[in-house]
C-alpha cells in the first residue's frame, strides 16, 4: 500500500495524476499518522524504520561492517566499499524532483516529529554512530 492509503488518507479522488509530490509538512504528518496507527511494518522499506528491518532479519546493529549517517561525505564510499563495488562517486548525488533552488526550511514543529519518527532508531543505532 502507498503511504497515502496506510495513513487513510487516500480516496477515489486521488490519483496519479493529482498528487505529484506532497510538501514536506504534508509528508511529516502523514508518516507520523502511520507510525501512531501501529502500521510502520507495512511501509514500503525505503521508509519503513530501521529497528523493524533490523528485527525481521534478525540482526543487531553489532552484526554490521559499517553504521554511518547519510549525511556524512564519507558514507556512499563506505557503502561501495561495504559491498565490494566499484566507487564510482565518493558522495551521493544531490538531486530530487521538486525545486532544489529553494532552501529547505525545517521549523520546529517539524524537527519535532522527524525527533518522534527517528527515536526508536536513534536508541539502537546512536551508540555506534560518531559523535559530533
Amino acid at each position: 500500500k502507498s503511504l497515502l492509503q496506510l495513513a487513510g488518507t487516500w480516496n477515489e479522488d486521488n490519483n496519479a495524476n493529482s498528487i505529484k509530490c506532497l510538501s514536506l509538512q504534508q509528508y511529516l504528518e502523514t508518516l507520523q499518522m502511520v507510525h501512531k496507527m501501529g502500521k510502520q511494518a507495512q511501509l514500503n522499506n525505503h521508509i519503513m524504520p530501521q529497528s523493524i528491518i533490523f528485527s525481521d532479519l534478525h540482526i543487531s546493529p553489532s552484526d554490521l561492517t559499517v553504521i554511518t549517517e547519510i549525511i556524512k561525505p564519507e558514507a556512499a564510499g563506505l557503502l561501495f566499499d561495504v559491498f565490494g563495488r566499484k566507487r564510482s562517486y565518493d558522495d551521493y548525488p544531490h538531486s530530487h524532483s521538486t525545486n532544489h533552488k529553494i532552501p529547505l526550511h525545517v521549523s520546529p514543529e517539524q524537527e519535532q516529529i522527524l525527533e518522534y519518527l527517528t527515536k526508536e532508531e536513534y536508541q539502537m543505532l546512536g551508540p555506534y554512530l560518531t559523535k559530533p
